[in-house]
């Protein structure tokens, strides 16, 4: 399970992020981080899996960055990311995230980019009762604490009005939603996996909108 030792990994490597101290660190890596991860991720599939009741799989995120178009070349995230999601949905079908970082946890849910023809329908949807529908789960998920991301673009899409009621839904081009928790303490230990599962379910308004969408 993810504990403090996980965090001081992490700490550790935001202030020696290079492949000298990570290949001194190496046992570190694989018993607090990658083992860790593991073993959390199952248990978080399983708890929302039961809770939807619906079978899901998860993701470790890869500690190594891709570089090749950054201009910061560390080499390695200082965080830990996890997603659960339906095994053989379209890529664009919403997933249950967490993220561990050095002094805080985030989840959330979503998708970070619609497909074109889910894209269509999203605007077809928002311009209509649909778009009503979610801008009403959203107001009363943001009145709760809960955060979006950022719109894709800048302007309202053609053809819909510029002042179109739902013009910040229309700007984007995906749709997550996120809680920032102000420590990580509920991810670690062994009631981690349940802990950051509930936290992920007051999101579910939401992913079902969402899962209904691009289904």
């Amino acid at each position: 399970m993810l504990g403090p030792d996980t965090v001081s990994f992490l700490t550790d490597l935001a202030a020696n992020n290079n492949r000298d101290w990570f290949k001194g660190n190496e046992a570190r890596y694989k018993q607090d981080f990658k083992l860790a991860a593991d073993v959390f991720g199952q248990g978080l599939a399983a708890e929302l899996g039961e809770a939807t009741n619906t079978d899901l799989t998860y993701k470790v995120f890869r500690i190594h960055r891709d570089v090749r178009f950054s201009k910061d070349k560390t080499p390695y995230n200082t965080h830990l990311r996890v997603f659960a999601a339906v095994p053989g949905a379209a890529p664009d079908y919403p997933k249950w995230m967490a993220g561990l970082e050095q002094d805080r946890l985030v989840v959330g849910v979503g998708s970070f980019g619609f497909a074109k023809e889910t894209l269509v329908r999203y605007r077809d949807m928002i311009d209509g009762a649909g778009g009503d529908e979610l801008a009403e789960i959203l107001s009363a998920q943001m009145a709760g604490g809960v955060r979006l991301g950022a719109p894709d673009l800048k302007r309202v899409p053609k053809p819909y009005d510029a002042d179109h009621r739902h013009g910040d839904l229309l700007r984007c081009k995906g749709l997550t939603a996120w809680i920032d928790h102000k420590d990580h303490a509920i991810a670690l230990g062994d009631n981690g996996p349940q802990q950051v599962a509930a936290s992920l379910l007051n999101l579910r308004p939401i992913y079902n909108w969402l899962a209904a969408l691009t289904a």
